[in-house]
């Protein structure tokens, strides 16, 4: 239920056309280290009206294992776990996190889990906002 709640919050996951889709959609988990069983994918607002977040990054871990995804495109977006995921009676899913400054993402085994931002441009390691 909570993901759901999650995926209603945000118009970037109703773009309606090929051309948003392509514009606003990337994966990231792709080429010759890309790991088993995780599939990350990345939404942009790229400027368009898509509700209250411009960037959200959904993972989705198949492994049983926690996985440390970094990636330097995640870098200083702010990104936080989603806040209906913060407060989900599912610790694995509750416990998941990212670090701006490294651009990574910490998701345990077998769990789906939703960040967000609301920052325009990321913020440079070191910076102030």
């Amino acid at each position: 239920r909570v993901l759901f709640r999650s995926r209603g919050s945000s118009s970037l996951f109703h773009m309606a056309t090929l051309a948003e889709i392509q514009n606003n959609l990337h994966f990231l988990n792709t080429g010759p280290n890309q790991v088993p069983g995780l599939i990350v994918m990345k939404l942009d607002a790229n400027g368009g009206n898509y509700g209250p977040y411009t960037h959200i990054v959904v993972v989705f871990n198949a492994t049983l294992n926690t996985v440390n995804f970094q990636n330097s495109q995640l870098q200083g977006l702010g990104l936080t776990l989603h806040p209906q995921q913060t407060l989900s009676a599912d610790s694995a899913t509750s416990s998941s996190s990212a670090n701006n400054g490294t651009g990574t993402l910490t998701v345990a085994g077998l769990t789906t889990a939703v960040f967000v931002s609301t920052q325009t441009a990321p913020v440079a390691a070191g910076a102030f906002k």
